[in-house]
């Protein structure tokens, strides 16, 4: 537990950053701005975490947090709960994008950022910003502990990148042309600098609890052409309350989409890992799977270790009756009743989604996913 809620959010700041520096792979400006940089934000993250008053007037007491799929609707004091993260996730981003949007307004050089003329910088940021190392000085900014830190800031504004574009709600698509502001600014509020953020796996990896069953199970998805993604902000909100890496194929022989980290669709199969703040545990890795009866039907003939995964993870009937509701009453139970060692079971075909996951992984499920989507691959793909 937490000394506060608040105290909670911003150190998820800090665990969904890398814990060893790797600078940019494509600079003009020397590894030790990028390092300077680096720090200053990591330290920011863990000065707020210790003293997060000084930035959230007030503060709440920590508490357990909905599980992954719970909600906060039906969770005591759940509304309350919400709001407080939030604002507490707030607070800290507008801090962060102050300091983006002055580097992009302002000319840097090793020690200082200066701002135009009309350019204010409100009072609170002062005294903010100050606590972190930077003083403001008539319309500049001064960062002598960190120097360097706003010339890798200045070219990172400027930089586009590979990852996930912005969602355009305006449109309702994905826009590559609003993804050059965006993608560079998560990249600057994870301290991930690097084209390719590998250390979004390492990072999973550390909190897997079993680092050689989630490595192997990496491995294996990239020997077997799964696609790589990183996902440095997957909230809805676009507020970096999330992040989180996955490993696709698709089934259906189109081009893969990599736009959605969630998998949630009809067209892939495959393996995702994700840190909400949230959610506590606040990490969970979680299996896709495609045409649950069709398997389920099958399930004499699958190959035994799959069968003894299915058999331990995959729902079973509650008699929740939310397979006939979307019916409207038309139909029967879906349950499929497949025998295994002597014994039946009910298993559910529909909620198979929010089955298979788990906040930590081990031998055990490694091998049963693995397993698994060697199946998935020979019937499917």
């Amino acid at each position: 537990m937490y000394a506060s809620l608040e105290s909670r959010v911003f150190d998820s700041y800090l665990k969904q950053s890398p814990s060893e520096f790797a600078g940019c792979d494509e600079s003009v400006v020397s590894e030790n701005c990028w390092f300077a940089l680096y720090n200053w934000t990591r330290s920011t993250y863990q000065f707020f975490a210790n003293n997060p008053e000084l930035l959230v007037k007030q503060l709440h007491e920590d508490c357990d947090l909905p599980g992954i799929f719970g909600t906060y609707s039906t969770f005591e004091n759940g509304a309350k709960i919400k709001t407080a993260l939030r604002k507490a996730i707030t607070a800290l981003n507008r801090l962060l994008q102050f300091v983006w949007e002055s580097t992009f307004a302002g000319e840097c050089n090793d020690h200082s950022l200066t701002l135009p003329e009309n350019y204010k910088i409100p009072k609170k940021y002062i005294t903010l910003l100050g606590h972190t190392g930077i003083t403001a000085v008539d319309n500049s900014l001064i960062a002598d502990k960190y120097a360097g830190m706003f010339s890798a800031l200045k070219e990172l504004t400027k930089q586009t990148d590979g990852f996930a574009p912005t969602w355009n709600y305006q449109n309702e698509s994905y826009s590559p042309e609003l993804s050059v502001y965006a993608n560079g600014h998560r990249r600057f509020v994870r301290c991930i600098y690097r084209k390719k953020p590998d250390c979004l796996t390492l990072l999973f990896s550390d909190l897997s609890g079993n680092t050689d069953a989630f490595n192997r199970l990496a491995r294996w998805l990239k020997e077997n052409d799964y696609q790589e993604g990183f996902w440095l902000d997957t909230s809805n909100a676009k507020n970096f309350e999330s992040s989180g890496i996955s490993f696709k194929k698709n089934i259906t022989g189109n081009n893969i989409s990599n736009e959605n980290i969630y998998l949630y669709d009809h067209d892939h199969i495959g393996f995702k890992a994700e840190y909400s703040v949230i959610r506590a545990p606040a990490q969970s890795y979680h299996l896709t799977i495609q045409n649950p009866r069709d398997i389920l039907s099958d399930f004499e003939n699958l190959p035994s270790a799959v069968q003894k995964f299915v058999v331990k993870y995959h729902a079973k009937c509650n008699g929740c009756g939310y397979c006939t509701m979307r019916n409207k009453g038309k139909c029967n139970p879906y349950t499929i009743i497949a025998n295994f060692e002597g014994k039946a079971y009910p298993f559910c075909p529909i909620h198979h989604v929010y089955s298979y996951h788990w906040s930590s992984l081990n031998d055990e499920i490694a091998d049963g996913l693995i397993a698994y989507l060697q199946y998935l691959q020979k019937s499917m793909v």
